[in-house]
């Protein structure tokens, strides 16, 4: 189990004044269900937002090792 400081939270609540971010589309959408903060999300609302986190994983993940080849 993740702690809660290594959770990626990718997936956040839309509704106006509301901060909450989950790690999971299902989190989130238990969130929206038990507030009423709208309806729920689709997958296809955060592609560009998968996208990007899994393009800058790719490049930590490339300086990490880039790093461990140079000691």
């Amino acid at each position: 189990r993740r702690k809660y400081e290594e959770i990626e939270r990718q997936y956040a609540c839309r509704w106006n004044g509301c901060e909450k971010a989950y790690g999971t589309l299902s989190h989130l959408n238990v969130h929206v269900i038990n507030k009423n903060h709208g309806k729920r999300r689709e997958p296809k609302e955060f592609e560009e937002t998968r996208k990007i986190l899994q393009a800058r994983k790719q490049q930590e993940e490339g300086t990490r090792k880039a790093d461990e080849e140079r000691q």
